[in-house]
C-alpha cells in the first residue's frame, strides 16, 4: 500500500465559494491557536505563578527570543554536550579503558546515549575543531531551524495535495513552521543544549521523506537517529513487519556503516557495557517530574524519590518491583500495539503509521523527557489535516477538540504529567483515525484524492 493513503480527503472540488470560506476558517483557526494559545497561556502562567498558585512556567515566547538571538550568541548551556564531553575525554586519555564502567557506574555522570553518539564530536577532535557549547549550540541553532522548514514544508505537501486547501499551501505551510517553533518541548532541547534537538529534526525531516515516498532517505534518517539513541531500533522491525524493504535499505546502511564506526573507535567492550547501562535505567527510571513517560508517572505515584521536583544529577530513584513490573508491561503494550494493530487496518504503512510508530517508540521507553516530545510538530501537522479533510461529523469535532487539548497539555510546558497525558490522547487519536471510516470526495477529474 502507498504510503500516502492514510489521510483521505472529504469534500469536491465544485462549490468552489464554499470550499474557500471552509479553508479561510480553517486557516484562521489555525492562527488562534498557533499565535493567540501561545500568548494566552504565556501571560496566564506569568499571573498565576506571580500569584504563588502555580510554580514558575517556562515562556514559549521567551524561548523563541532565546533561539533567535543565539544565531549571534549561541550560549554555554550543556545539559547533552557536559556529559558527552566528560565521556569522549575520559575515553582519549584511556583507550583501552571501560567507559560506561568508569563513567556511568563509578563517576555516576548521566551518560546514556550509546558509543557511536560520540562519533561527531570525536571526529570534530579529530580534525583538530574542539567541541565547545559554543559550536555544539550554533549547530543546534540551524537543527531548530531544519525541524522548522520540515514541518512547514510537510504542511505545505499535505495543503497541496487536499482540495480546498490547495490555494492557501503556502499560508498553511508558515503557519505551521510557526506552530513548530513555539512548541515549548522543541525549544527547551535547545534551551537546555541537548542532543534530542538533533533528533527532533532529523526525525522531522524522515516524515517529510516518508511523505514524498524518500523511503531509503527515510530509513537513512531513522539510521541516524538510531546512533544517538536507541529507542528508534524498533522501526527494524516496524519495517520488517510491513516489508519496507526500501525504508530497510536505508536504515540497515547508516546502521551498518555507524555500528562498523563506532566499533573501529570504541570497542567491542564498551558496547556490551553500554547493555549494562541500559538495564540499569530499566530498573528504575527516572521520578524527576519532567519524565513524561509512565515509569515516571509510577515512580511519582509511588514515592520512589521524596523529591521528585529537584533534579538529581548523580542519582537514580530506588527501585521498586511494582514501577519495574508497570514500566515493561505498558511498553510492551504501547510498542506491540504500534507495530501490530495498524497491519489490521488500511492504513499500515501510510504516514500515520510510521508517526505512531515513532511516537509509541519514545513513550515507551522508561525515560521519556518532555523535550523528547520535540518529535510532535509533524505529528500535529498530519493529523490536522487528517481531520480537516473529512466530513463534517460529531466524531470529528470531538476529534479536534482532543487534538486542541493535547496540543496545549504536551506544547506548552504546563507540567505535572500533562505532556504524557497530551501524548496518550494523540496515540489515541493517530489509531482512531487509522481505523474510523471516513468518505472519500471526487476530485473534478472525477479520480480519488490522497493527502498522505
Amino acid at each position: 500500500m502507498s504510503s500516502n493513503a492514510a489521510l483521505n480527503v472529504t469534500g469536491p472540488e465544485t462549490g468552489g465559494g464554499f470550499i474557500a470560506s471552509r479553508s479561510r476558517r480553517h486557516l484562521f483557526g489555525l492562527c488562534l491557536v498557533v499565535f493567540v494559545t501561545s500568548m494566552v497561556e504565556d501571560i496566564a502562567n506569568r499571573l498565576l505563578a506571580h500569584l504563588g498558585i502555580i510554580g514558575k512556567h517556562p515562556s514559549v515566547l521567551n524561548y523563541a527570543l532565546t533561539w533567535a538571538r543565539s544565531l549571534r550568541n549561541p550560549g554555554d548551556v550543556d545539559d547533552s554536550w557536559g556529559p558527552m564531553r566528560a565521556a569522549l575525554g575520559w575515553f582519549q586519555q584511556h583507550a583501552d579503558g571501560r567507559l560506561y564502567e568508569h563513567i556511568f557506574f563509578v563517576e555516576r555522570v548521566k551518560f546514556q546515549y550509546p558509543p557511536s553518539s560520540l562519533l561527531p564530536l570525536h571526529t570534530l577532535s579529530q580534525w583538530g575543531i574542539a567541541p565547545s557549547n559554543a559550536l555544539l549550540n550554533w549547530i543546534n541553532f540551524w537543527m531548530v531551524f531544519a525541524n522548522v522548514l520540515a514541518a512547514g514544508a510537510l504542511a505545505f505537501t499535505l495543503a497541496r495535495r487536499s482540495p480546498g486547501h490547495a490555494r492557501r499551501r503556502w499560508q498553511f505551510a508558515v503557519i505551521s513552521a510557526f506552530g513548530a517553533l513555539l512548541f515549548c518541548p522543541l525549544l527547551k532541547a535547545f534551551d537546555l543544549g541537548q542532543l534530542q534537538v538533533w533528533i527532533n529534526a532529523l526525525f522531522a525531516l524522515s516524515a517529510l521523506a516518508w511523505l514524498l515516498g524518500r523511503k531509503e532517505l527515510a530509513g537513512v534518517l531513522i539510521g541516524l537517529i538510531c546512533l544517538l539513541k536507541p529507542q528508534f531500533v524498533m522501526f527494524m522491525v516496524w519495517g520488517l513487519f510491513r516489508r519496507e524493504w526500501r525504508f530497510l535499505v536505508g536504515w540497515g546502511v547508516v546502521a551498518a556503516v555507524g555500528g562498523v564506526a563506532s566499533l573501529a573507535v570504541f570497542g567491542i567492550q564498551n558496547h556490551l557495557d553500554y547493555l549494562a547501562v541500559l538495564r540499569a535505567l530499566s530498573r528504575t527510571g527516572e521520578a524527576f517530574v519532567e519524565n513524561q513517560s509512565v515509569n515516571g508517572l509510577l515512580n511519582r505515584l509511588l514515592d520512589t524519590d521524596a523529591t521528585p521536583a529537584v533534579w538529581k544529577i548523580h542519582e537514580f530513584p530506588s527501585f521498586n518491583p511494582i514501577v519495574y513490573a508497570g514500566t515493561l508491561v505498558t511498553s510492551a503494550l504501547i510498542v506491540g500495539a504500534a507495530l501490530l494493530i495498524p497491519l489490521r487496518g488500511k492504513g499500515a504503512s501510510g504516514l500515520l503509521d510510521f508517526l505512531g510508530a515513532a511516537l509509541s517508540f519514545t513513550m515507551a521507553s522508561p525515560i521519556a523527557w518532555d523535550h523528547h516530545y520535540g518529535v510532535l510538530p509533524v505529528i500535529y501537522i498530519a493529523m490536522m489535516f487528517v481531520l480537516l479533510n473529512r466530513s463534517t461529523s460529531r466524531g470529528r469535532t470531538v476529534a479536534l477538540a482532543v487534538l486542541l487539548v493535547s496540543y496545549i497539555f504536551t506544547g506548552h510546558g504546563l507540567g505535572g504529567s500533562c505532556a504524557l497525558w497530551g501524548a496518550l490522547a494523540m496515540l489515541g487519536l493517530l489509531y482512531w483515525a487509522n481505523r474510523a471510516p471516513s468518505g472519500v470526495a471526487q476530485t473534478r477529474s472525477g479520480q480519488r484524492e490522497l493527502a498522505t
